[in-house]
């Protein structure tokens, strides 16, 4: 491949590398909530975004030149991530300052940023956190809630900040590292966030009051966390009666039936079945049965053979997450459910909470490998959260590396 070659093409590949990168971080984002994506694949995505990376970096000049282009060409956050990233590891202040200021979106900055190395970081992070610019403030506590990083100090500061996106990303990162003593900071809030961070935290009470059916919250980001959640927070009569409510109003059903699953118990699985027959409601609720039972609907021979066109579905449009979890999800061929519990549902344990067919007390320590799936993960992360309020959550969301053989991440 001669020099020639490369001055007249170099660039064009330097911009692929750029575009998939920024195509990946996104990917990865929505990938790690998926009920599909099992261990092998974030591996494999990450395997991907990472050589993207690094062939913007090894290209010097060039490669950030070429983020920075892309950049200004696409005003979407995921495009000045990579400029961010790129310029970060090849300690260029002037590409970082281009990337702080062609970002419209601060939630792929942190991540990208996230994606630097350990030794890189702890040079930038003292600054960052302390910053007069609110963006880097914001990404400072991105970073320490994706590693699960406890800023210490620095945290009571941030959860008074008097900008709202820094100080919401403060109170969530206060529920993820579990920081019980900012629990009266987390109080002094109102809204889904601070609610979520505050069970997290151990507040029974915000449990009670993030099931509320008259003000759960409509974006289905929040509202799916919080339909996780608060059954596992609240005693199970009151959880129940919660969940009835979610079920009882057409804007929250959804909802009520991501909170079935949570609840886990056996005695909803035949409504969960009759559930299926509505295409609105049918995907949803093969994740809560799945969820309930360990059944796993597209591997176990449970699944339709001809799907259906999807419905218009007012609860899911517009969040990329949610619809993503959605496609994810197999049709179920309901008789096929039926079939399999009348035969295994006198197997499963009654009396208590269920998670994958076995009692929830089971999942102690990191999932064992029968539990391939993010979502699963997940699930098992959040059941764990709530019997350490002062323990950071789970990080079902750490890079996957290859050990010994096996996938795994730090749990």
């Amino acid at each position: 491949m001669g020099a020639d070659w490369i001055r007249r093409h170099g660039t064009d590949i330097l911009r692929i590398h750029a575009e998939d990168a920024a195509f990946l971080l996104t990917q990865r984002d929505l990938a790690l909530e998926t009920p599909n994506h099992r261990l092998i694949d974030i591996y494999d995505l990450e395997q991907r975004l990472q050589g993207h990376l690094d062939a913007l970096v090894l290209a010097h000049e060039a490669g950030c030149e070429t983020a920075g282009t892309l950049a200004q060409d696409d005003p979407s956050g995921p495009a000045a991530a990579v400029l961010l990233h790129v310029a970060l590891r090849q300690q260029r202040p002037a590409g970082v300052e281009a990337a702080l200021a062609a970002a419209t979106d601060w939630r792929p900055m942190g991540h990208a940023a996230a994606w630097c190395g350990a030794d890189l970081l702890g040079t930038v992070m003292p600054r960052w956190i302390a910053s007069r610019e609110p963006v880097l403030r914001w990404i400072a506590f991105d970073i320490c809630g994706r590693h699960r990083v406890d800023p210490r100090r620095h945290l009571q500061p941030g959860l008074e900040d008097r900008d709202p996106q820094v100080r919401a990303r403060a109170i969530r990162l206060a529920g993820e590292v579990g920081r019980a003593d900012c629990r009266d900071f987390v109080a002094a809030e109102a809204g889904t966030e601070a609610d979520i961070a505050a069970v997290l935290l151990g507040d029974g009470a915000r449990a009670a009051r993030l099931a509320e059916a008259a003000t759960f919250p409509t974006a289905p980001g929040p509202a799916r966390r919080a339909a996780e959640l608060f059954p596992l927070a609240l005693q199970p009569p009151a959880a129940q009666e919660a969940t009835r409510a979610l079920l009882g109003r057409p804007a929250t059903r959804r909802w009520g039936i991501v909170a079935l699953g949570a609840l886990g118990s056996a005695q909803v699985l035949r409504w969960l079945a009759d559930a299926m027959e509505d295409p609105l409601d049918a995907r949803v609720a093969v994740s809560a049965f799945e969820t309930i039972t360990g059944v796993h609907v597209a591997h176990d021979g449970l699944e339709r053979a001809i799907f259906p066109y999807d419905p218009e579905n007012a609860a899911i449009d517009g969040d990329p997450g949610e619809t993503l979890i959605e496609a994810a999800t197999p049709w179920p061929d309901v008789e096929r459910v039926r079939d399999w519990l009348s035969a295994h549902a006198a197997r499963l344990p009654t009396g208590e909470r269920l998670l994958f067919g076995l009692a929830a007390w089971t999942f102690t320590g990191p999932p064992e490998p029968w539990l391939r799936f993010q979502s699963r993960h997940r699930a098992v992360a959040l059941t764990q959260a709530m019997r350490r309020p002062q323990a950071p959550l789970p990080n079902w969301r750490s890079p996957v590396r290859l050990a010994g053989g096996s996938f795994t991440r730090t749990w």
